[in-house]
């Protein structure tokens, strides 16, 4: 068994308002059952009990989800030589689901920032489009407000998994190792080296994801916070701020500015609008129209 890591990052901030809490159960019942069952001292089972707390009384959580881990087949080999198949990713990318969210891959209990709320598979949809795991992160903003302020704001926006593997295969000389006092010459030394003429990776092959840290410089360089969706308990301020901030653009626009920008002022007076209902229709407000 060996212990190894891949990295991510951030590439874009939305706000939803969605009830995250009843599609992670529709999404995760499964899983969820088989948590259940395991000893109340495992790391999973105390997720589980902290998310449950967090579902019933609906904390000030901020959820963000990254891109965990990404296909060989799209993505090749990350920047620590390693390659993971499509194949095994879809077969094990739930198991990151209420794993620690971590610094650094600490597991120690000061390095504890958050769990792993949900995780899903993102098919591939076009070129470089897909092929990667998505996971949802849960943070307390009570217990942790500055690192969700830096995570929110972009500051932190580099992320990576740790996973236990069974086997590892060379990609040069074909060795199965199960342990690293079983690594070839090539795994142990010239990995991300060209020897002739081909990289030295390694296939990675039955993983078990058991933690996704913030990071200073990923193995993966695509592993990035994909979105923030909420602070669950203050969605609706955050749409009001955002609607505040584009009628502020529309003001600041010149009648000159106006007609020489036409397209720019359609389309933030257009995403105004969107705000503007969205957030009356969260508060039940109709207008006739």
């Amino acid at each position: 068994m060996f212990y190894k890591r891949a990295d991510c990052n951030i590439l874009e901030i939305k706000s939803s308002n969605e009830d995250l809490f009843q599609d992670i159960l529709a999404a995760n019942a499964t899983e969820f059952s088989k948590i259940s069952t395991l000893p109340e001292d495992s790391i999973q089972a105390r997720n589980y009990a902290i998310y449950k707390r967090i579902a019933e009384k609906k904390h000030n959580i901020l959820a963000f989800a990254t891109r965990a881990i990404s296909a060989n087949e799209t993505w090749g080999p990350n920047k620590n030589g390693d390659a993971f198949e499509r194949s095994e990713l879809t077969a094990s990318y739930k198991t990151f689901i209420m794993q620690p969210h971590l610094l650094d891959h600490k597991m120690e209990i000061p390095f504890v920032r958050g769990i792993i709320a949900h995780a899903a598979w993102r098919p591939l949809i076009a070129p470089k489009t897909g092929d990667f795991v998505e996971t949802l992160i849960f943070v307390d903003r009570d217990d942790f407000p500055k690192y969700a302020s830096e995570v929110e704001k972009g500051i932190v926006n580099s992320f990576s998994m740790g996973v236990e593997v069974r086997e590892a295969e060379c990609s040069h000389c074909k060795n199965l190792a199960s342990s690293p006092t079983q690594l070839c010459y090539h795994a142990k030394h010239l990995k991300n080296l060209f020897v002739e003429g081909k990289k030295v990776f390694e296939w990675n092959r039955g993983l078990n994801f058991i933690e996704q840290s913030a990071v200073v410089s990923p193995a993966d360089p695509d592993s990035h916070r994909l979105y923030v969706l909420a602070h669950v308990k203050n969605s609706m301020h955050q749409d009001v701020e955002r609607l505040r901030k584009l009628a502020e653009v529309l003001d600041s626009f010149s009648e000159d500015e106006k007609k020489a920008r036409f397209q720019d002022y359609y389309m933030i007076e257009l995403a105004a609008n969107s705000m503007a209902d969205k957030i009356l229709a969260d508060l039940n407000i109709r207008l006739g129209r």
